[in-house]
């Protein structure tokens, strides 16, 4: 199978089954509204006239378990377009809303189980309530097996969008080749045309330039030099004589006694 025109064929099959979800959704939605006044009238003491709620709910399980088995070749098919998927610009666009798809229907799937769960959590009566536990049941497995299908279809983006390592893109078409040119009538040849004569080119006196006037070198300022003094001799003092104390006279002897 082509790559594009499988990408067209399975985002139109994603489609169709979101839509098919949704009118599963409206039928479940009024059993949903069944079951709440089924309830509300047992709870008030109150007589359900609605005698057809069982029959309308084994009718929903047959057509849900119908509309399970086309729900179970979802995987499979995005599982085989992942296999032949390569780089092609073209075909990225049309991968982009298969994956645009798929993820509309995990959603949708996942919208529903929580309906089911909520018709179960209000249906009273004995076989009532099993019969809608077993449609949860199914719900919830048929969401599981759609929970994997934006996953896959995120690979195939990347397989279209990627080119592989040292390959290269995808070769433009070749041109288709160019019709051939139709036969062009040659015109004749002109008569050969003399050559004008060359202009005669009169040469120019150089101009007269006047050599510069000398100019009188200026004498440069003479600066007044100022006269060089002698310096003074240092002024020395001599050091004052040392003081000098005679010593005092001997003690003088004593008079001999007579």
């Amino acid at each position: 199978m082509d790559l594009v025109p499988g990408l067209k064929q399975l985002e139109g099959t994603l489609s169709l089954t979101a839509d098919r979800i949704n009118v599963v959704k409206a039928k479940l939605e009024d059993l949903l509204f069944r079951a709440q006044k089924i309830s509300a009238a047992a709870k008030n003491n109150m007589k359900d006239n609605d005698t057809m709620y069982g029959y309308d709910l084994q009718n929903f399980r047959r057509d849900l378990r119908t509309f399970g088995m086309d729900l179970t070749a979802l995987p499979g098919m995005l599982a085989g377009m992942e296999k032949v998927a390569e780089y092609d610009l073209n075909a990225a666009k049309f991968a982009t809303g298969v994956m645009r798809a798929s993820s509309r229907v995990a959603n949708a799937m996942k919208v529903l189980l929580d309906m089911s769960l909520l018709a179960h959590s209000h249906i009273r009566q004995n076989d009532h309530k099993i019969l809608s536990w077993y449609i949860a049941q199914e719900i919830e497995e048929m969401g599981q097996k759609c929970m994997g299908l934006p996953a896959t279809a995120n690979k195939i983006v990347i397989l279209t969008t990627t080119p592989k390592a040292g390959g290269a893109a995808n070769p433009a078409p070749e041109p288709e080749p160019a019709a051939a040119p139709a036969p062009v009538a040659v015109a004749p040849k002109p008569a050969p045309v003399a050559p004008a004569p060359a202009p005669i080119v009169r040469p120019v006196a150089p101009a007269l330039v006047a050599a510069p006037a000398p100019v009188a070198p200026v004498p440069a300022p003479v600066l007044p030099v100022r006269p060089v003094y002698p310096a003074a001799a240092p002024i020395t003092q001599a050091p004052p004589p040392p003081i000098t104390q005679a010593p005092p006279p001997a003690n003088p002897a004593p008079p001999k006694a007579g």
